[in-house]
């Protein structure tokens, strides 16, 4: 990542889908731009995960958290997004496959817009806590991309 690019927090949460989310932690180890850290809330029976993902990332500079959680996926989003660090995040599913190159054209594409507006996840604002006091809320919505498909 150089200098310019915004750190972004990638959040996933998972349930007993460790195929899925190991092949979607190699699309993040082939962006062109690597996300700032890897957020994982799993609610899920896999004993080994987390080693296997410290494992896969090693050396990548992308920090892994891990945590664990009771099952329901906005609560373990809401779990993450209480976690990250970076300036913007991008909330998937753990049986998606990024482009190699969606981490540098999302957020990069418009970030003096986007850094305005201090968090981003895939088709949403989210308000950052620092300005309400509470858990990030929508505030508007976006479409994926100029052409309005979502």
């Amino acid at each position: 990542m150089t200098a310019e690019s915004p750190k972004v927090s990638v959040i996933v949460p998972t349930l007993n889908r460790r195929m899925d989310l190991l092949e979607f932690a190699d699309s993040l180890l082939a962006q062109t731009v690597r996300p700032f850290e890897f957020l994982v809330v799993d609610a899920g029976s896999v004993p080994d995960m987390e080693q296997a993902l410290r494992d896969r990332l090693s050396g990548s500079g992308i920090n892994l958290v891990y945590r664990r959680s009771a099952a329901g996926t906005s609560l373990q989003r809401n779990v993450a997004l209480d976690l990250m660090q970076g300036e913007f995040v991008l909330l998937c599913d753990d049986d998606l496959l990024l482009e190699p190159d969606y981490l540098e054209k999302k957020p990069g594409s418009n970030a003096a817009f986007l850094r305005a507006a201090r968090r981003l996840c895939v088709g949403y604002f989210l308000q950052p806590r620092a300005t309400t006091g509470l858990a990030p809320s929508l505030v508007s919505h976006l479409s994926h991309d100029a052409g309005g498909r979502r």
